[in-house]
């Protein structure tokens, strides 16, 4: 028998982490990296974890590049845009550009240090 959704106010979430134990190692960053490897399981690092999730602050340098980089690929996509011809092919080389301009952007970005949050 399927139970009627309009019989009364629905169950209230629990607040609160569903994990106490990990909650703990959460608030206690200073012991992940040992909770996780004497659980057996495999980890990254915060500092692998931090480098790939928070913002990287940008300096002079790396401003610099992405100026630098951001001209390459234009020009490149403008000639590309020029020489080839339309259909799939010609969109997927643009797709794929705009891709590698993505990843050496992120490259750069990970020269700069990450931003305390």
């Amino acid at each position: 028998m399927m139970s009627d959704l309009n019989s009364g106010p629905a169950e209230p979430i629990k607040e609160g982490f569903p994990d106490p134990d990990l909650e703990r190692m959460l608030e206690r960053e200073d012991i992940i990296d040992e909770e996780l490897k004497r659980d057996n399981r495999t980890s990254i690092g915060l500092s692998e974890i931090n480098s790939r999730f928070c913002d990287h602050g940008q300096t002079k340098r790396t401003a610099e590049m992405h100026r630098a980089v951001h001209s390459l690929f234009l020009d490149g996509a403008i000639i590309l845009d020029h020489i080839l011809p339309m259909g799939r092919a010609k969109h997927l080389a643009m797709t794929k550009l705009e891709e590698a301009l993505m990843w050496s952007n992120r490259a750069i970005d990970e020269m700069a240090p990450v931003v305390d949050q």
